[in-house]
């Protein structure tokens, strides 16, 4: 098998598992992510008892994949590695130095490349809310996190912590409820979508680096199922998960204009894009084909077409996906 050709691109994406069910409104949330004391402290947690890793993965580029109670990781040409036993998963994302850290529906835990305990935990949301996506400022090595709210008529935010660590401010905007996705372009800005209702298109925001609020961006292109969001080294990638395609967006003040897409083929129609992974000239992303298990293909980029080569996943359902390297000796 070919192994998956993937640079040292640091974390820029922020993902989710699955849409939420019910309805949002656009109120402030009513409860917000926090901090811990010491500001990251070293986590033990029963979940994390059976976790285990070979001991060749610290040495190896790992993609790590996640399902409902797992994540799991791999090494470039498709060897499962290790496991990591973590209830609720969603979005995924990794730093510069091979760090992982992953929301776990309240808290999110930081891994170190190839470790089987969390080397730190940040308290996210409670109550109602789920911590779901995840993105790292390359500039500054802040941690965006996205949650949504499980109750009628309240809205979800994004927490920005500082350096990864500490009391996080929250920022929200009045066009979405659910904040699903997020991802730093390389000069700190972040961008966030999500939806107004939980059935509803697509709307984006910025959060300029350095600002103090979020700023709503007109598509002139409807999305009508948000994915994930990257900057993919020349433009904000923003995928829609209904039409199996990933947009690139030229973004200019208030106004965000589709110049290309990215159309795949290969996978059931149904199952949409929950997380992707731009990497130079590849794309990669958990997918379900007809009548076949769960894989993990990558596609050229831009060009996308048919799969350049794929390997099978460990679990059922297509979920977050971000890639760790090796921190250099």
């Amino acid at each position: 098998m070919k192994s998956l050709d993937f640079g040292r691109y640091a974390l820029t994406s922020c993902v989710a598992v699955a849409m939420v069910a019910g309805c949002g409104g656009s109120q402030p949330p009513s409860g917000a992510p926090g901090a811990i004391p010491q500001s990251r402290a070293i986590a033990t947690h029963a979940d994390h008892g059976g976790s285990w890793m070979l001991p060749e993965a610290k040495r190896e580029k790992l993609i790590y994949a996640t399902s409902a109670d797992l994540v799991s990781a791999y090494t470039t040409s498709g060897k499962l590695v290790g496991n990591l036993q973590v209830q609720g998963a969603k979005g995924l994302c990794s730093d510069s130095n091979g760090d992982v850290f992953i929301p776990d529906n309240g808290p999110i835990y930081e891994y170190a490349h190839g470790g089987t305990e969390p080397i730190a935990t940040l308290n996210g949301p409670s109550g109602y809310y789920s911590a779901y996506g995840c993105a790292v400022d390359p500039m500054t090595g802040n941690l965006a996190v996205t949650d949504f709210s499980h109750h009628f008529g309240a809205s979800g935010n994004v927490a920005i912590y500082q350096h990864a660590s500490g009391n996080p401010p929250t920022f929200s905007s009045a066009a979405i409820a659910f904040y699903v996705y997020c991802g730093y372009d390389n000069q700190g800005n972040l961008f966030v979508d999500g939806m107004k209702t939980s059935r509803g298109n697509g709307y984006l925001a910025e959060l300029p680096s350095g600002g103090n609020a979020l700023l709503s961006i007109a598509l002139n292109k409807a999305i009508e199922r948000p994915s994930a969001v990257q900057w993919d080294g020349q433009e904000i990638a923003v995928g829609d998960s209904y039409n199996h395609v990933v947009y690139q967006l030229s973004i200019a003040g208030s106004q965000g204009n589709v110049i290309g897409t990215t159309k795949f083929k290969g996978w059931e129609k149904g199952h949409g894009i929950i997380q992707f992974w731009v990497s130079g000239d590849s794309i990669l992303i958990p997918f379900t084909a007809h009548h076949e298990p769960l894989s993990l293909g990558t596609w050229a980029y831009p060009a996308g077409g048919s799969p350049k080569n794929k390997f099978r996943l460990h679990f059922g359902v297509p979920g977050g996906v971000t890639i760790s390297v090796a921190p250099s000796s």
